[in-house]
């Protein structure tokens, strides 16, 4: 599941509707805005092309390993990570290590602000099949966050994201769902049967 990567964050429900028991909580300040990284980024376009879950990739792990060395796939992937980040050609970055990629590319990516055109392209994809039929726009989870809750654009870029890599159709490669929320597709729950 993708989680950021500050966790003490919580949202609460029920405040000030009577749900609770005993006096409202005092009122607590907007959390400080949080960034999305680029190797928050990195990490998601990987998963997201490997078609595995971001808890299935270990910091051992390698591009090269993702792709099951199937050079077309690698370069197609290498080619979207350059793209995403205004780079060239990122050296060794088929064979690295995750954790050694993320902070190449962190270093090498400077003023990388979410999402580049690789993820803009992805994420509108994913929030359409998502909000569509909702009617909603695919920009109303992070305005949502922005503006209903009052936090940063690096905490909707956080809640995007998790949201689209949460809610993906399919079996992940290393096994399981590709979905860790419920329901995958909110339009796809069961229709209610004849009345009898």
């Amino acid at each position: 599941m993708w989680t950021p990567r500050h966790r003490g964050a919580r949202t609460s429900v029920g405040e000030g509707d009577g749900a609770g028991v005993g006096p409202a909580a005092p009122a607590v300040g907007v959390p400080a805005d949080i960034e999305f990284s680029p190797s928050d980024a990195t990490a998601m376009l990987i998963a997201l092309w490997t078609k595995v879950r971001p808890d299935q990739m270990t910091a051992t792990d390698s591009i090269e390993t993702l792709v099951e060395g199937v050079s077309s796939r690698r370069n197609q992937l290498l080619l979207d990570l350059g793209v995403e980040f205004g780079l060239g050609a990122i050296d060794g970055a088929a064979d690295a290590e995750l954790a050694d990629l993320y902070k190449t590319v962190t270093r090498m990516a400077k003023g990388y602000t979410a999402f580049g055109p690789v993820l803009s392209d992805a994420v509108g994809d994913a929030l359409r099949r998502l909000t569509g039929p909702t009617g909603k726009r695919p920009n109303y989870v992070a305005e949502r966050v922005t503006g209903t809750w009052g936090l940063g654009q690096g905490w909707a870029d956080h809640v995007v994201a998790a949201v689209v890599m949460g809610a993906r159709e399919g079996a992940s490669l290393r096994g399981g769902d590709l979905a860790t929320l419920a329901p995958a597709n909110p339009w796809h729950r069961r229709r209610p049967g004849p009345a009898h």
